[in-house]
């Protein structure tokens, strides 16, 4: 697969990060782990000229 796409290797779509026990982790926990590297990549991205 190419990476053709403008910005491809500098602004990555997913981050990843360990939780040990999802049954222990509450809906606002999760959704500020999702949301964390959101911020930066939206920067990235704008720098990239990926988005406008």
């Amino acid at each position: 697969m190419s990476s053709s796409s403008p910005g491809a290797a500098s602004s990555p779509h997913a981050g990843f990060f360990a939780v040990e026990n999802v049954d222990t982790l509450s809906d606002a926990a999760l959704y500020e782990l999702l949301l964390s590297e959101y911020p930066d990549w939206l920067r990235a991205a704008r720098q990239a000229r990926v988005l406008g």
